[in-house]
Formats: C-alpha cells, sequence, structure tokens
C-alpha cells in the first residue's frame, strides 16, 4: 500500500536515535552499594520512548474539539460540493490552460513517499547540523504523515468510491491531505510567513489531482480538511493556533475561506 512507506520513514527516524543514551552504565560492586544508601534518582526515558510517549499523546489531540469542528465543516463542504463534482472535474480536466500550469508538478510533490521523505530528511538534517528546532519540525512533519495516512486510508478503503478516471479509491484525496498536514505544520512552526506559501503549494497540490482528472471536488475537501486535523494533532503543543474552514459566496460560484485565530 502506498501509505507504507510513511510508516516506514518513521521506524527510520527511530533508529538515528542513540538507545545508549537511555540505559543505565553498569556499577562497580563498591558503588552500587554504596548508591544503595543514596535516593533513587529519576532517569530520563530515551529518545525513542520519549518520540513515542509524544506520538501517543498527539494521537489523543486528533478528536479534540477543535479538530471535530474541522471535521463538521469539511464534512459540509465536501457535502455542498458533491452535487458539481462531475461538472468541477470535467471542466478543470479539460481545460488546456490548466494542464500547462499543473502539469505532472502536483502529483508528484503530494506523493506520499515525496511528503514523507522531505519530512525525514529535515529531521536528519535538524540531528546532523544540531539544529534542534530544525529537527523538531521534521519530527512533526514526519508524525503529521503517519497521522495523514492513519485518517485517510481506512475511509478510502470503507468508501471505495472509483475515481473520474475509472481507478480505485478516491474518497478522500491522500495527496490533499498530506500536503495540507504539512502546510498546518509549517503554519503552526513558523507562523503568517510561512502560511502562504504552505497553503499555496497545498493548494497547487490539491487543484492539480482535479485536473489530472483523479480526484472530484468533494475528495479534495474532505482530505484537505483531514490533513489540517493531522498537522494540527502534531503540534499540539506549538502554537495554540484555531483553523477554521467554511464555505463562501462569491460572484458565479463558492469560495472556500480558511482563517486562523488564538484563543
Amino acid at each position: 500500500m502506498r501509505h507504507l512507506p510513511v510508516i516506514a520513514l518513521t521506524l527510520a527516524c527511530t533508529a538515528l536515535a542513540d538507545p545508549a543514551a537511555a540505559q543505565p552504565t553498569p556499577l562497580e560492586p563498591a558503588t552500587a552499594a554504596a548508591d544503595a544508601e543514596q535516593p533513587a534518582v529519576t532517569t530520563e526515558p530515551g529518545p525513542i520512548r520519549k518520540r513515542l510517549q509524544v506520538l501517543a499523546r498527539d494521537l489523543k489531540a486528533v478528536p479534540s474539539r477543535d479538530s471535530r469542528a474541522i471535521l463538521i465543516q469539511g464534512g459540509i463542504m465536501a457535502l455542498l460540493a458533491y452535487p458539481a463534482d462531475g461538472p468541477a472535474t470535467h471542466a478543470a480536466s479539460s481545460s488546456p490552460m490548466l494542464k500547462v500550469a499543473f502539469g505532472t508538478t502536483g502529483k508528484l510533490l503530494g506523493e506520499e513517499w515525496v511528503q514523507g521523505g522531505t519530512a525525514l530528511a529535515t529531521y536528519v538534517a535538524g540531528r546532523l547540523l544540531d539544529r534542534p528546532r530544525l529537527r523538531d519540525v521534521g519530527a512533526d512533519l514526519i508524525e503529521a504523515q503517519l497521522f495523514s495516512a492513519t485518517l485517510v486510508q481506512p475511509i478510502k478503503l470503507a468508501v471505495r468510491r472509483t475515481r473520474p478516471d475509472g481507478e480505485a479509491r478516491s474518497f478522500p484525496s491522500g495527496h490533499a491531505s498530506a500536503s495540507l498536514a504539512t502546510a498546518t505544520v509549517l503554519h503552526r512552526h513558523f507562523g503568517q510567513r510561512a502560511a502562504i506559501p504552505a497553503y499555496g503549494a497545498a493548494l497547487y497540490i490539491t487543484m492539480s489531482r482535479m485536473q489530472a482528472n483523479s480526484h472530484y471536488l468533494s475528495d479534495l475537501i474532505a482530505g484537505a480538511a483531514l490533513g489540517m486535523v493531522a498537522g494540527r494533532a502534531a503540534t499540539i503543543e506549538v502554537a495554540r493556533t484555531r483553523l477554521q474552514i467554511a464555505p463562501a459566496p462569491v460572484p458565479g460560484g463558492a469560495a472556500i475561506v480558511i482563517t486562523a485565530s488564538r484563543p
């Protein structure tokens, strides 16, 4: 399955940690006897155990109140877009201008192995360069991709919606979820300066899937909502930014409005 490489990335990530750091140094008998008279000292968990603890903690944030709000709003928007799925996808896929604008770049950038590989490269660079913040961003990006795959793949298998081009597992869009998960992590780590380019790239990747006749509009909206939830859960302690998505009427159609606020 396509999401298995993402899981492998996490295993590789944990392999980079130094398990010896978590192991106590053997004591000589005399030293051990002397230390037996001293109060017990609580040791810090090793890096692998610490990362697993963070993963478990963040996983609990997936069904949080703000995440439920994003999922509900995304679900409503997907239902509203459902009647326009066919015409919107046909118009996008048959447009020569959009075909030139998107090409195959969006599909490549949104692949799980590209998103996950970039996350792993960020984490490795942070460790090798001794840049704690870069390392933490990479770890959160990997975690967001794991959450994204965990949310998207079971729904794909359960819904089994046929894609516009006849292939299987259309709903929801994995490309939309993976790219929005990355954008949300970058936004929450670096603020507004990263929001515009990150969400712009995610929008480009997402819309390229409709132009390629691989997804319907409702697939993309649902995938985007799941990606936001995944990115938010992976960075629950980084920032308390509250993301909301909502439909808004515009002349001749509708638009998606993404707002960010802090309680």
